[in-house]
């Protein structure tokens, strides 16, 4: 089976049945699979939809899926040439996984869809579905499969200029990730909220992007590693700079909702991250391994937002030069932050080059190196 890296997504439904959706490569508009599985039995037990000669393909170009509240399946579809082949909008699946209908252009209720490409779907905890287009916003209707063309497809004020590349439901609040910011609809109202987070520099590139913890915290993936906005308020962003973060280029994000560990899916391999995480003290008398995130770390106007990353949750010290001339003091947050404006105890700026920290964390010495670039 050949796949494209753009479609292929992959999710699981209410009965923890696999659907996976392989998308053909340009060279070949024939070939292409819609797949259900059990992995649960030996052998796995595969359902194939979509598979004999006289079958349109384009039901196998799924970007994105989502489970309503009936057990159905829902997919949102893509295509790889918008040029010559029309995407078909959304695919239903009943509880059985029976394919039920096709909401979009050129079929039944198409004057509700208003675009066969969706690039976004969720299910709110009301069974409330929410999708979004490119370029479009975002529009959201209550599943009564019974109806048929008759759902109430409503669309959000304030989207209609919207390029949507990610929707999560979560509580009372639908996240929205855009092509340059990252924004909250309220659930109930259905009304975009003024709250607008700015998302990494790099473009949007994958089916799944986005994902929402149970605490509340978000993680967007971009072509420039991840960025973890925290309920603090606060930001941080895992590149391979900072993080082993397998490659800046990030394709899907997802939270594990169990353990609360989150899976970073990136050009060059997988990656899981467990917030939670918390190094086990060691034995007194050991001296602390230290870590200073970036490094190299920039210089700005602003100064540099530094991390410390080892066995203790916050730290005290000092950051020196390489004549050990003590620059500035510091107190870490519980998440091990330092931010310095880069100047030293006198107030001049300090030139790039190689500098130390010394510090102390649960009664043990930490120290590391890290170098300054302007």
């Amino acid at each position: 089976m050949t796949t494209w890296w753009s479609g292929s997504p992959g999710t699981f439904d209410r009965a923890g049945l696999k659907w996976v959706a392989a998308w053909s490569p340009r060279a070949c508009q024939e070939c292409g699979a819609l797949d259900r599985f059990d992995d649960s039995v030996e052998p796995p037990a595969v359902t194939h939809f979509w598979g004999s000669p006289s079958d349109d393909l384009r039901h196998t170009l799924a970007y994105g899926a989502a489970a309503d509240s009936t057990s159905g399946r829902w997919f949102s579809m893509d295509s790889f040439d918008l040029d010559e082949i029309e995407p078909l909008g959304l695919d239903w699946y009943d509880s059985t996984g029976t394919y039920a209908g096709t909401w979009g252009p050129g079929s039944p209720g198409s004057s509700l869809v208003r675009g066969g490409k969706i690039r976004a779907i969720t299910v709110d905890k009301t069974g409330r579905v929410w999708i979004g287009y490119p370029g479009a916003g975002v529009d959201h209707f209550l599943t009564r499969p019974e109806s048929g063309p008759e759902y109430q497809f409503r669309t959000v004020t304030g989207t209609a200029s919207l390029d949507v590349w990610g929707l999560v439901a979560h509580g009372d609040s639908i996240w929205v990730l855009t092509d340059r910011d990252l924004r909250r609809i309220n659930r109930v109202s259905g009304s975009l909220l003024s709250t607008i987070y700015p998302t990494p520099a790099g473009r949007p590139l994958g089916p799944r992007l986005i994902d929402v913890a149970p605490n509340g915290d978000v993680f967007v993936g971009s072509e420039e590693g991840v960025r973890w906005y925290r309920g603090d308020g606060t930001t941080l962003d895992f590149t391979t700079v900072n993080s082993p973060l397998a490659s800046n280029v990030v394709h899907a994000v997802t939270v594990d909702r169990a353990t609360g560990a989150v899976w970073f899916g990136t050009a060059a391999g997988l990656n899981r991250f467990d917030p939670g995480y918390r190094p086990p003290a060691p034995p007194p008398g050991v001296v602390d391994t230290l870590h200073v995130y970036p490094s190299p770390a920039t210089l700005t106007g602003l100064g540099v937002q530094l991390r410390l990353q080892g066995m203790s949750g916050r730290y005290s010290g000092g950051i020196y030069d390489v004549n050990g001339r003590l620059l500035r003091r510091f107190l870490t947050t519980d998440r091990g932050q330092v931010f310095w404006d880069g100047r030293d105890q006198d107030g001049l700026l300090v030139k790039p080059g190689v500098y130390f920290v010394y510090a102390e964390g649960g009664g043990r010495p930490a120290r590391a190196r890290f170098v300054l670039l302007q």
